[in-house]
């Protein structure tokens, strides 16, 4: 037994040091990294939803197989696909359903930069280029609260928390300095902890101002702003302005371990049912009679004010990603915004296309593949 004594010892003994060097972490563990589908460990907000029939609320089996010809390299849970008007596509692989709400990682990151610009649309935020000074106030570095808010919007305020950020929150299964850097780092911080208490010790970083750098730090600052100017928590102002509007049910947002307020840049479990509606709610732009964004607005989160060098180079622009289609030989052809998480969770808009894709899966697979791959099995419409 004196083994097994020791043992014990020096794990409660490395337990101890990490919790006095990083306080933060031994919450970190307990929450564990977060999961794939609902439910799961943490704190969550609800965000609500819109009332649901019997007919909604019903569990959908997979009622559509995937088809032969639609290579899965990427173990899809869920794909559905609506188009001119209607729900033309819904699959859901092996132990997933229409009830299943998965985690959309960076997918939310998305509405939090379309909030913004509903912000704006509704006068709580008089322009884009104000500083963040205007709205935030705080005893932040004054270069921090100089920078203009689409500074944030884009990626490119400065601040640099995550050296290897654009490669996302993946699980553990890197170097050991990665693995520090996620553990005892900043971002570490961020996530068991929120904003508030490292806000005052954010700093931009010389030379980084207007480069892009992808981190999520820039959208947790997005939405202390969007709580600041509707004084609403940030899963009350996603479920009045989007979520209830689209239709969607209830879902539920991922808490710092403090439980003062949502992660924005992370983690709302929702049924893909309901990000298809998200999706289409935004294609549309809102109700018939009922814009959710003034046109010039809207277009510009479309990318319409994007050059077709800046598309095909991969774009990035208030918080939304944008590409296209142009392989030669494709009848599929057209730009897209696609909202992206970090593990394989997608949503694609082609204005021109009346289309709208959903899709969860494992892991990732190449940006344009599936859209062609749907268009040359006949399932969306070129």
């Amino acid at each position: 037994m004196t083994w097994i004594t020791l043992a014990l010892g020096v794990v409660v003994a490395g337990y101890l040091a990490i919790a006095v060097a990083a306080p933060h972490t031994p919450k970190l563990i307990l929450e564990g990294y977060p999961a794939l589908v609902w439910p799961t460990r943490g704190s969550f907000a609800n965000v609500m939803g819109a009332p649901q029939n019997a007919a909604e609320n019903s569990v959908i089996t997979a009622k559509t197989p995937l088809p032969s010809s639609l290579t899965d390299t990427g173990g899809t849970s869920a794909l559905l696909i609506y188009q001119r008007g209607q729900l033309m596509f819904e699959h859901y692989s092996n132990n997933f359903n229409g009830q299943t709400r998965f985690n959309s990682f960076s997918m939310v990151k998305s509405l939090v930069g379309i909030l913004v610009l509903k912000a704006q649309a509704e006068g709580k935020i008089k322009s884009l280029n104000d500083p963040l000074g205007a709205y935030l106030v705080s005893g932040a570095a004054p270069e921090l609260l100089a920078t203009p808010l689409q500074a944030f919007l884009d990626m490119k305020s400065g601040l640099v928390m995550e050296p290897d950020a654009e490669e996302g929150m993946k699980p553990l299964e890197v170097s050991a300095s990665k693995i520090y850097s996620r553990v005892f780092g900043d971002m570490a911080k961020l996530h068991a902890n929120g904003l508030a208490p490292m806000l005052n010790d954010l700093r931009v970083k010389l030379g980084q101002a207007d480069a892009f750098s992808y981190q999520n730090v820039n959208t947790a600052i997005l939405g202390a702003v969007l709580e600041a100017v509707y004084r609403q928590p940030l899963q009350d102002i996603l479920s009045e302005k989007i979520w209830r509007s689209a239709g969607a049910a209830s879902a539920y947002w991922r808490m710092d371990n403090a439980a003062t307020g949502v992660s924005a840049y992370c983690c709302l479990y929702a049924r893909a049912a309901d990000w298809l509606r998200v999706g289409v709610f935004l294609h549309r732009n809102g109700a018939p009679g009922d814009p959710f964004l003034p046109e010039p607005l809207w277009r510009r989160f479309m990318g319409d004010d994007l050059s077709d060098a800046q598309v095909r180079a991969g774009a990035y622009a208030d918080h939304a990603r944008h590409d296209v289609l142009d392989r030669p030989g494709e009848a599929l052809q057209g730009r897209f915004v696609y909202f992206l998480g970090s593990g394989g969770q997608m949503t694609y808009i082609m204005p021109e296309k009346d289309l709208v894709v959903v899709r969860f899966a494992k892991r990732m697979t190449p940006l344009h593949s599936l859209l062609y791959n749907l268009a040359r099995a006949g399932i969306i419409a070129n």
